[in-house]
């Protein structure tokens, strides 16, 4: 298996562990959305897109094994999952991974964005209202649709010159 596509694992409401052979590379928008008893995916290192919702409304998932060849991943990949919530409390509100900042939605006040980012995920930081500043810096050069959208309360934003691509929405309010 190299690719999953949309929705194919999605409501398997009994399905609790899942283990794809090194060659998986791709998986679809809410691939498996709403798998609510899932708890481990493993096999995931050598995946290098996750699509939207892939993982959304997981409850109980909280073992996904490493991305080390994560590329790109799309909005709310992982949201509402027991795994995001922990990497969030193990890094300081945001989650990195390959230089693509993922999530910061715990973030607040000031956020400066680490140097080891390059790509800021869609929907990275969308709704949070807690934050009120920030600062991109010169590492990044792609911010994701709707990275920062529906962040009502932020008042400043600096932006290298870096920054080659702004996706649809990024910042819209």
């Amino acid at each position: 298996v190299t690719t999953i596509e949309a929705e194919a694992f999605a409501d398997c409401t009994k399905l609790k562990k899942v283990q794809f052979g090194q060659g998986l590379k791709s998986i679809g928008e809410q691939a498996f959305y709403r798998c609510k008893n899932l708890e481990v995916i493993s096999s995931l290192s050598n995946v290098e897109w996750i699509s939207a919702r892939a993982f959304w409304c997981c409850d109980k998932l909280a073992d996904i094994g490493s991305l080390d060849s994560l590329k790109g991943i799309g909005a709310g990949a992982f949201a509402s999952t027991p795994w995001l919530e922990r990497q969030l409390e193990e890094n300081d509100s945001m989650l990195i991974c390959n230089g693509i900042l993922i999530d910061g939605k715990q973030c607040t006040g000031s956020v400066k964005i680490p140097y080891t980012v390059k790509t800021i995920a869609p929907g990275a930081f969308s709704f949070n209202t807690k934050i009120e500043s920030v600062e991109i810096p010169d590492s990044v050069t792609t911010i994701g649709s709707g990275a920062f959208s529906a962040c009502y309360n932020v008042k400043s934003i600096s932006m290298a010159d870096s920054v080659q691509v702004i996706g649809g929405g990024a910042f819209e309010q």
